[in-house]
């Protein structure tokens, strides 16, 4: 009810400004919003994940969409920046979606990322942070050691998670990309039957490691 009484305060124009999270930007059907004032954008630009600037662009757009619903007034949407010339803003100024994804296409394919690369993520979770990582750095050093390095694979150093404690459990990552899809397979086929017979189901039989592989990971 409390929730309820909000929305009709923003609908019939008691509440003249809405402060809130992302949340705002989702799934309601705000009206009489004539500016839409987005702060500090660059927290989602810059991550370890490769997708977040689409993540970004297309949060930018939902949240424009609050403004201008039903009065057909025009709007203003500002968005606090430090870096004005980054092409998601540039694009976003136009509402250049074709644009946008034209600019993702090229550089992912210059990095190598998916869908010009593929990637795998090798998960573990342990009650100690030190126990995981040296999990991760055993599971790495295997997979060199097995690795077609004429296939473009690379193997990079466990990471802890953007959560990197959930529940009581230490949680961190290695990241797998290859250039190609077959010699990826192998590799973690034979990995899987590594560590399956290390492990009672997937918890490692001396370490005690929570473990799970993923191909083509969503969020990196």
């Amino acid at each position: 009810k409390k929730s309820e009484a909000l929305f009709e305060e923003i609908h019939d124009g008691s509440a003249q400004i809405i402060v809130g999270t992302q949340m705002l930007a989702k799934g309601h059907d705000y009206q009489n919003i004539g500016l839409v004032c987005v702060l500090d954008a660059d927290a989602r630009l810059y991550s370890n994940d490769y997708m977040a600037p689409e993540h970004l662009f297309a949060q930018l757009v939902q949240v424009a969409g609050r403004a201008g619903r039903f009065s057909g007034e025009p709007t203003q949407i500002l968005i606090e920046t430090r870096y004005p010339n980054d092409p998601v803003y540039q694009y976003i100024k136009t509402f250049d979606l074709a644009g946008f994804m034209e600019h993702l296409m090229l550089t992912r394919q210059e990095a190598g990322l998916p869908p010009f690369g593929y990637q795998a993520l090798v998960h573990a979770e342990a009650k100690q942070r030190q126990e995981v990582l040296a999990w991760l750095n055993h599971t790495k050093e295997y997979l060199q050691s097995i690795a077609d390095t004429q296939a473009g694979i690379t193997i990079f150093d466990p990471v802890p998670k953007s959560i990197a404690r959930l529940g009581g459990w230490e949680r961190s990552q290695l990241l797998i990309e290859s250039r190609q899809r077959g010699p990826l397979q192998a590799l973690l086929s034979a990995l899987d039957q590594y560590l399956r017979e290390r492990s009672v189901g997937r918890i490692s039989k001396i370490s005690k490691v929570r473990w799970s592989i993923e191909r083509d990971p969503l969020i990196i």
